[in-house]
């Protein structure tokens, strides 16, 4: 069954990165499964869309850092799973207050996706993470180094983003999900299936 998950990156041997948990060339105690990865540019987090058994898709959530879809991802969240969600986002540093019950689990991979697209061209163009820890999420746009704003804007420029929008006031959390959002409705592909 194909299903996706929001887990944190390994790093080894210098700059070799790959899911925790699945297994790949440095990790070859990891689930072993299909998988494709899209990863938040240098922030060690990534969405994984996997091919496993319902045995090694139980054994991947006991970790507390593993937020995973259902295999139907047009359901709704559920107010039970949303604390959870929240979490295990928020401490890869994506942002999550908007997360509710009124969007599908697809339409938050999608903004997921979205975001961690963004990071990777702004790691494409600027060599560094997007943020550099979880409290850059609660600082207003007006307190972001210029230069940094400037590379933002830039790496927007580049994806034909706009950002006319954004106030001074706006927490780095909203430029983010605001970014995110103008993926649209253009696929996420990963290597077997489409997001």
């Amino acid at each position: 069954m194909i299903r996706f998950y929001i887990l944190p990156i390994e790093i080894a041997e210098g700059n070799h990165r790959g899911p925790m948990y699945l297994k790949w060339r440095f990790n070859a105690t990891g689930i072993d499964c299909k998988w494709s990865m899209k990863d938040y540019g240098l922030i060690p987090a990534a969405m994984v869309a996997c091919d496993l058994t319902q045995a090694q898709h139980e054994q991947l959530v006991t970790n507390p850092d593993v937020a995973a879809a259902p295999e139907n991802i047009d359901n709704n969240i559920s107010d039970i799973a949303i604390p959870a969600v929240k979490e295990v986002l928020e401490a890869l540093r994506i942002p999550a207050g908007w997360v509710t019950n009124a969007y599908t689990y697809r339409q938050i991979l999608r903004m997921v996706g979205g975001l961690f697209l963004f990071a990777q061209r702004y790691h494409g163009m600027h060599n560094e993470q997007l943020i550099d820890n979880v409290g850059q999420l609660d600082l207003q746009w007006s307190q972001i180094p210029t230069d940094r704003q400037n590379r933002i804007k830039a790496t927007a420029d580049a994806l034909g983003y706009t950002y006319a929008d954004v106030k001074n006031t706006w927490l780095v959390r909203r430029i983010l999900k605001h970014l995110a959002d103008q993926w649209g409705n253009t696929p996420i592909l990963f290597g077997f299936v489409t997001l």
